[in-house]
């Protein structure tokens, strides 16, 4: 199992969902170079769960598009534009929230 991104509502009732199935988003995780510099990404859990609040959302979204040149995958990067396409709907949606659900 990967780490599967949920948004959700504020209670915990899913609005969409992206299931990762073939791990990439973990492997998305473990390609990028420079996580300690960033913000938000670092911080998923891919063996626990990690949740993004409306403030965070729009870092997140920043340092996935700066994580996307590097990926050599085209598995990797197809699935990353699926993350943000996912995280872009959620932005400014009031009382909703993106949550990654590790292994």
């Amino acid at each position: 199992m990967g780490i599967d991104l949920r948004w959700e509502d504020e209670r915990g009732a899913e609005i969409e969902s992206l299931a990762d199935e073939k791990s990439l988003f973990t492997r998305i995780v473990a390609q990028s170079y420079e996580l300690q510099n960033s913000v938000c990404l670092r911080f998923v859990d891919p063996y626990g769960d990690t949740v993004f609040n409306q403030i965070q959302i729009p870092v997140l979204i920043e340092e996935l598009e700066k994580v996307r040149p590097m990926l050599a995958e085209p598995g990797t990067a197809n699935h990353l534009d699926q993350v943000v396409a996912l995280a872009k709907k959620s932005v400014n949606v009031t009382h909703t929230y993106l949550k990654f659900y590790g292994d």
